[in-house]
């Protein structure tokens, strides 16, 4: 009898673990100007009843250096003992918390549990940044035991134009949101009426896609991005008055 209710105990265990919400951690998405400060939120989903967690942060340190961690969450709490940063100039920092009276904490979706400050490159490019367990393991759990975990990464596009809307002596366009995940918005406004032609091109300088217009001046429209995957991109105006270029990022 004794081992028939410590199965049915085991069974329901198993069963309550089964079906609670995944625990989601994720680091954001963020596109920078080239050589410039910026920072990265770790932030968690389904973050309910946890006495424990850990993981560790992985991304290309050619691309960005790490410089400090900020904005500890203080409600768990999480302090500067939580974080191994002894290899971080090899771009892994490993990330361990558990509460000393071993109580279960919960937060609300979307909250921050610390952000990361960085430095970008001083040129165009991107990195991932990544959940490993090559420092800490990928891991939270409760009183229960081990609670479903996803991980999101963030990627991270180091852009060398500072602005997406610019004057020139020809007139004014306009290309917003950017960084954008499906479309983008083009607004123009010509001096005079003048054929215009939109290219889409790669890193590479290849041309991907191609719009002309035989008489414009003023005008708006979208550009449908959705079959191209995340990346640096670069939208070249050329009209009679001159050519302009922009870039973009698309970041999925």
């Amino acid at each position: 009898m004794k081992v028939k209710l410590l199965l049915s105990a085991l069974f329901f265990c198993c069963l309550h673990l089964n079906s609670q919400n995944s625990l989601v951690f994720k680091a954001a998405d963020v596109a920078v100007n080239a050589g410039s400060q910026f920072t990265v939120d770790i932030t968690v989903k389904n973050f309910t009843q946890v006495s424990s967690f850990s993981f560790s942060l992985n991304w290309d340190e050619t691309q960005i250096t790490f410089d400090t961690i900020i904005n500890m969450n203080a409600s768990l709490p999480v302090i500067s003992t939580n974080f191994n940063t002894t290899i971080v100039s090899t771009g892994l920092l490993g990330v361990s918390w558990f509460d000393p009276a071993g109580l279960e904490k919960s937060l609300s979706d979307n909250t921050v549990l610390f952000k990361i400050k960085f430095k970008a490159a001083l040129t165009p490019g991107s990195t991932l940044i990544q959940f490993t367990d090559e420092i800490s393991p990928i891991v939270a759990e409760n009183s229960l035991g081990l609670i479903p975990l996803t991980t999101i990464p963030g990627t991270i596009i180091i852009q060398g134009v500072s602005s997406t809307v610019e004057k020139i002596s020809w007139g004014a366009i306009s290309l917003y949101p950017n960084p954008t995940k499906d479309w983008i918005h083009f607004k123009y406004e010509l001096e005079k009426v003048s054929p215009l032609t939109l290219e889409l091109s790669d890193s590479k300088g290849s041309i991907l896609a191609k719009q002309a217009y035989e008489q414009a001046m003023n005008g708006e429209t979208k550009i449908d991005l959705a079959n191209f995957p995340s990346g640096n991109y670069r939208i070249r105006i050329v009209t009679n008055e001159g050519a302009v270029s922009k870039l973009i990022s698309i970041v999925k």
